[in-house]
Protein backbone atom coordinates (compact mmCIF):
# COMPACT_ATOMS: atom_id res chain seq x y z
CA UNK A 1 0.00 0.00 0.00
CA UNK A 2 1.14 3.41 -1.38
CA UNK A 3 0.11 5.38 1.87
CA UNK A 4 2.16 2.62 4.08
CA UNK A 5 4.77 3.30 2.40
CA UNK A 6 5.14 6.86 2.44
CA UNK A 7 4.22 6.48 6.48
CA UNK A 8 7.42 4.10 6.94
CA UNK A 9 9.61 6.40 5.05
CA UNK A 10 8.45 9.57 7.07
CA UNK A 11 9.51 7.44 10.32
CA UNK A 12 12.65 6.51 8.79
CA UNK A 13 12.16 2.68 8.92
CA UNK A 14 12.61 1.91 5.35
CA UNK A 15 14.88 3.85 2.68
CA UNK A 16 12.93 4.67 -0.26
CA UNK A 17 15.36 5.43 -3.58
CA UNK A 18 14.54 8.92 -4.83
CA UNK A 19 12.06 9.51 -1.91
CA UNK A 20 8.83 8.49 -1.65
CA UNK A 21 6.77 10.56 -4.69
CA UNK A 22 9.90 9.61 -7.71
CA UNK A 23 9.90 6.24 -5.73
CA UNK A 24 5.86 5.38 -6.77
CA UNK A 25 6.04 7.29 -9.82
CA UNK A 26 9.21 4.53 -10.65
CA UNK A 27 7.16 1.87 -9.12
CA UNK A 28 4.33 2.54 -11.69
CA UNK A 29 5.93 3.39 -14.49
CA UNK A 30 7.06 0.03 -14.94
CA UNK A 31 4.62 -3.02 -15.90
CA UNK A 32 3.39 -5.73 -13.87
CA UNK A 33 2.68 -2.59 -11.18
CA UNK A 34 -0.44 -0.78 -10.96
CA UNK A 35 -2.82 0.60 -8.19
CA UNK A 36 -5.59 -1.29 -6.48
CA UNK A 37 -8.85 1.03 -5.61
CA UNK A 38 -10.11 0.40 -2.34
CA UNK A 39 -13.00 -1.01 -2.81
CA UNK A 40 -16.49 -1.48 -0.81
CA UNK A 41 -15.95 -5.34 -1.43
CA UNK A 42 -12.30 -4.77 0.27
CA UNK A 43 -13.05 -3.00 3.16
CA UNK A 44 -15.88 -5.71 4.01
CA UNK A 45 -13.33 -8.49 3.60
CA UNK A 46 -10.36 -6.43 5.80
CA UNK A 47 -12.87 -5.29 8.53
CA UNK A 48 -13.51 -9.07 9.40
CA UNK A 49 -9.94 -10.08 9.18
CA UNK A 50 -8.85 -10.80 12.63
CA UNK A 51 -4.98 -12.00 12.40
CA UNK A 52 -3.38 -8.54 14.04
CA UNK A 53 -4.47 -5.30 14.45
CA UNK A 54 -3.24 -3.22 11.69
CA UNK A 55 -5.35 -1.42 9.27
CA UNK A 56 -3.02 -1.35 6.22
CA UNK A 57 -2.32 -4.84 6.56
CA UNK A 58 -5.92 -5.88 6.61
CA UNK A 59 -6.54 -3.62 3.57
CA UNK A 60 -3.49 -4.98 1.60
CA UNK A 61 -4.46 -8.42 2.50
CA UNK A 62 -7.84 -8.13 1.72
CA UNK A 63 -6.91 -6.40 -1.75
CA UNK A 64 -4.91 -9.80 -2.82
CA UNK A 65 -7.43 -11.55 -1.94
CA UNK A 66 -10.50 -9.63 -3.75
CA UNK A 67 -8.57 -9.79 -7.06
CA UNK A 68 -6.43 -13.14 -6.09
CA UNK A 69 -3.14 -12.45 -6.39
CA UNK A 70 -0.15 -13.44 -4.02
CA UNK A 71 2.27 -11.24 -1.91
CA UNK A 72 5.38 -10.60 -1.30
CA UNK A 73 6.29 -10.51 2.18
CA UNK A 74 7.59 -11.46 5.24
CA UNK A 75 5.35 -10.29 7.85
CA UNK A 76 4.83 -12.86 9.92
CA UNK A 77 0.85 -11.55 11.04
CA UNK A 78 0.23 -12.10 7.11
CA UNK A 79 1.71 -15.20 6.82
CA UNK A 80 0.54 -17.00 9.57
CA UNK A 81 -2.60 -15.67 8.46
CA UNK A 82 -3.05 -18.28 5.71
CA UNK A 83 -6.02 -15.76 3.79
CA UNK A 84 -3.61 -15.71 1.07
CA UNK A 85 -1.13 -17.12 -1.29
CA UNK A 86 2.33 -15.75 -0.05
CA UNK A 87 5.24 -15.62 -2.63
CA UNK A 88 8.64 -15.50 -0.96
Amino acid sequence: MLWEAAILERKGKIKLHGGFSRWAETLLKNSGFGIAPLEPAVIALAVGYNFNDDPFDKAIVATAAELSLPLITKDAAITGSNLIDICW
